[in-house]
């Protein structure tokens, strides 16, 4: 929306007024005044712009705010029965959430840059009671 020149409502209240005065169109004063009313009128039609576009913002900023928790609850109910672990990618120190099932594979590509990373399965301190490694029931 463009808002240059835009009339207001107290630019031509402002504008009435003057005119309503015993100034002569050609005197000093009358110029002042209605440079004096211009300047106004730009100010208002700037501060109306700005606002406007704040709130197109606020608008925009809401949307984003929403998908970021829509996504963060989808995230965290996707892994709720599951453990997850993380680990960083050694090609380009990403952290990645893998669980389980992906765990046991041994390797996977890295989401952000695709390079290989292999893991290994450490069964120190492991109690058992996990479905997937060799050492486990």
């Amino acid at each position: 929306m463009e808002f240059e020149n835009v009339p207001t409502p107290k630019y031509d209240e402002l504008k009435k007024l003057l005119r309503e005065q015993d100034f002569e169109k050609n005197s000093k004063e009358y110029k002042l005044f209605e440079a004096i009313i211009t300047a106004l009128g730009e100010l208002e039609s700037d501060v109306l712009e700005q606002t406007y576009k704040m709130e197109e913002i606020d608008e925009d900023l809401a949307d984003v705010e929403e998908e970021l928790f829509v996504n963060e609850v989808e995230f965290e109910a996707a892994f709720e029965d599951n453990e997850v672990f993380e680990l960083q990618c050694p090609h380009c120190q990403t952290k990645i959430y893998i669980d389980e099932a992906i765990l046991m594979q041994d390797k996977m590509n890295c989401p952000n840059c695709g390079k290989e990373v292999e893991f290994e399965l450490d069964d120190g301190g492991c109690g058992g009671g996990c479905s997937g490694c060799h050492g486990c029931g």
